[in-house]
């Protein structure tokens, strides 16, 4: 019983420090405690968690089991599907994608990604320029670690240019200008789209009035 009670509270433990982690872009070590959670209660939060961090450091093919999984478990979560039709479509398994948007119920496309998700996923030419502005965005993501700052602006703005609706792109645009030291000016013209069509997102807000008042 001790033993039980002490597994609960360990898998409890590393989720929530996979999840602080997890809010910081920290994917990588977010991962391994997501790992340990699972280990010690394999709920579905975590799986779902691990899966995320999975696709944030592009192992969709990797992340799609998992979720496959979870969806054979809640089927009429939104989210969830959501996220297994972008990781098919980043995969471009078409046939999947479909096959998971059969499964749905008619009112699920009331949710606004789903929404998105169905008319992507359904249209051949919308589907491609999808999955080619993550490649981009991917791409930008390895040049930013690699510190080659000039590459990874290249291929984000190209992922913009492809997709000029997504306010990742602009704020990954942004930590690249601010990376390689760009002119305030630079940085919140990316921050302040990122802003405008992600109104509620807190760390675009932070980033933004520290840019504004800080950033030299």
């Amino acid at each position: 019983m001790i033993s039980e009670y002490w597994h609960i509270f360990l898998g409890q433990y590393h989720k929530r420090r996979g999840m602080r982690l997890m809010s910081k872009a920290l994917y990588q070590k977010a991962l391994s405690h997501f790992e340990k959670s699972i280990l010690y209660i394999e709920d579905m939060e975590s799986l779902y968690f691990y899966s995320m961090c999975l696709m944030s450091l592009n192992q969709h093919f990797r992340a799609i089991s998992y979720l496959e999984k979870i969806f054979a478990k809640a089927p009429t979560e939104n989210l969830v599907a959501a996220t297994l039709i972008e990781c098919y479509l980043v995969c471009r398994k078409w046939e999947l994608a479909e096959n998971i948007l059969s499964q749905l119920d008619p009112q699920s496309s009331n949710n606004p990604t789903l929404q998105s998700l169905i008319s992507i996923a359904q249209d051949p030419q919308k589907r491609e320029i999808y999955v080619q502005s993550k490649e981009y965005f991917f791409r930008a993501m390895d040049d930013l670690e690699k510190k080659d700052t000039d590459n990874a602006l290249q291929n984000i703005e190209k992922a913009i240019e492809l997709d000029p609706e997504n306010a990742a792109f602009y704020y990954t645009a942004s930590l690249i200008c601010y990376q390689s030291r760009k002119p305030k000016t630079d940085v919140s013209l990316y921050l302040e789209k990122a802003v405008k069509m992600s109104p509620k997102n807190e760390q675009y807000k932070k980033l933004l009035f520290y840019i504004q008042t800080s950033y030299k």
